[in-house]
């Protein structure tokens, strides 16, 4: 675990110098908490480094953030945070597997789950399905 926070720290610090040189900003947790896994999956790879527990912690959290980033500017997609977050998780979940297997049953759940919001998504403008397309977005902004 000492590897794991050095990384972090490390990474950390390193994009908040690129962050004061560069114009541009962005977040330095994002690119250390992104760059920390990276380097784990490599070194996993390489059977150097092997804790899959907490690569996947790591890339959770980055799906996590990937979500939040994606839809921050777009409301009126909001409402495929959950498709799009649980099809991160599941990948996350091959890659640590390191299985190039897709199973069936796993997409066909996803699939009817991204079939199902896009339901709820083109006829939003319905009274019922309006209420249920609201009560989605606003999960994450009223708690």
């Amino acid at each position: 675990m000492s590897l794991v926070i050095l990384l972090l720290i490390g990474y950390f610090v390193l994009a908040l110098i690129v962050q004061s040189i560069m114009s541009k900003s962005f977040c330095a947790m994002c690119v250390s908490v992104t760059f920390s896994w990276l380097t784990l999956l490599v070194l996993d790879f390489k059977h150097i480094y092997t804790d899959p527990l907490i690569i996947g912690i790591l890339m959770g959290g980055s799906a996590v953030g990937l979500v939040y980033y994606l839809f921050r500017h777009k409301s009126n997609l909001e409402i495929f945070k959950f498709p799009l977050l649980s099809s991160l998780f599941w990948l996350v979940y091959i890659l640590l597997q390191k299985s190039s297997v897709l199973w069936v049953r796993d997409v066909t759940i996803l699939g009817g789950l991204w079939v199902f919001f896009i339901f709820i998504y083109m006829f939003y403008q319905n009274g019922k399905i309006k209420d249920w397309g609201k009560r989605i977005i606003e999960c994450c902004k009223n708690w």
